[in-house]
């Protein structure tokens, strides 16, 4: 019995409250000058003589800025207040001809006995901020597989000079090699 009362209260606080909804979104709106200023009751609300009106659903034109560079490289981060230029930036290390070497062999250390393959793919070559110096970085692409038949495969942040990882994310959760889905 109070189970049901409930029930039906409920339901008619439902009821109540879609009506209350439904009289606040039919009802038209009036505009209500304020009762110090009866001079005039609608705004002003005239288009500045600059304003181009905008093609609905297109985006207006964005330019962003250039990115910064140093060399044929890009800068990712932010200057020192102290540099006036990309240019005045000074680098703590030297790219190099090693650096994919010298990942493959610490990877493989790491990887130890059960490690079967390794793949390291190069996507681009960049320059971060490092206090108020840069470093020359490798973005790339580690494949491992086990000789459990398990894979993984993750992105990478590597020095250019010493092959060492500075960061990884992008995280694969490890699958057996011929799993369907």
């Amino acid at each position: 019995m109070k189970r049901s009362r409930l029930i039906i209260v409920s339901a008619l606080m439902v009821l109540l409250t879609l009506v209350f909804l439904y009289i606040r979104l039919t009802k038209p709106k009036t505009e209500v000058a304020h009762p110090k200023d009866s001079s005039s009751t609608k705004p002003d609300v005239s288009l500045p003589s600059t304003y181009t009106p905008q093609t609905p659903g297109v985006p207006p034109a964005v330019l962003a800025p250039a990115p910064l560079k140093k060399g044929n490289r890009s800068f990712y981060g932010t200057l020192s207040p102290a540099l006036k230029d990309i240019n005045e930036l000074r680098l703590v290390n030297k790219v190099s001809d090693q650096w994919q070497k010298k990942l493959e062999v610490n990877l493989r250390r790491i990887g130890g006995a059960k490690l079967k393959t390794l793949q390291v793919s190069p996507q681009e070559s960049y320059i971060i901020s490092d206090g108020d110096e840069g470093r020359m970085v490798e973005r790339v692409i580690v494949k491992l597989e086990s000789k459990d038949g398990e894979y993984t495969s993750f992105f990478a942040e590597v020095d250019s000079e010493s092959g060492h990882v500075i960061k990884t994310w992008g995280v694969a959760i490890p699958e057996k090699a011929r799993h369907r889905h």
